[in-house]
């Protein structure tokens, strides 16, 4: 923290001066520190954006319309609005919620009632898809079908 930061300001600030930083073991120390850190941090990043590096046809619906980068991320999702007519809140190339609302038609059981918002069915912890006509939209996912159906 501060003192790392004064020490890269003082040679930045003071380069003319002949003072040998590296023989001093708390400054090796931290020195070594910041590098670990900083690997460590680029590392989760990396693995965190390429975990989100989903094209647009790709993405699966983390969310609804007009639903905010907070909300989107609190709910362990990616958010990207680089891409137009694609979903912006979307799953994670790793997350295996979207195969969970895999439920056909007929075997939807309804998890809400008619009229309900994506927004409010998907915030109750259920599965929202209106590609099915004479189906229920809001519907319980796959693991909790098998819990109820035994």
């Amino acid at each position: 923290g501060i003192h790392l930061e004064f020490f890269f300001v003082r040679i930045i600030t003071y380069p003319e001066q002949e003072y040998n930083y590296n023989n001093t073991p708390n400054n090796r120390f931290i020195i070594m520190y910041a590098a670990i850190i900083a690997v460590l941090c680029f590392v989760t990043v990396v693995q965190s954006s390429d975990l989100c590096a989903v094209g647009g046809p790709d993405r699966k619906d983390c969310g609804w319309s007009g639903i905010s980068k907070n909300t989107c991320e609190g709910r362990g999702c990616c958010y990207d609005e680089s891409i137009q007519n694609a979903n912006w809140c979307f799953y994670n190339s790793n997350d295996d919620r979207p195969s969970l609302c895999a439920v056909g038609g007929p075997d939807r059981k309804d998890c809400g009632w008619p009229g309900i918002s994506k927004e409010t069915c998907v915030t109750k912890g259920c599965c929202y898809d209106e590609s099915i006509q004479n189906a229920n939209w809001c519907f319980y996912n796959l693991a909790v079908l098998c819990d109820v159906g035994g």
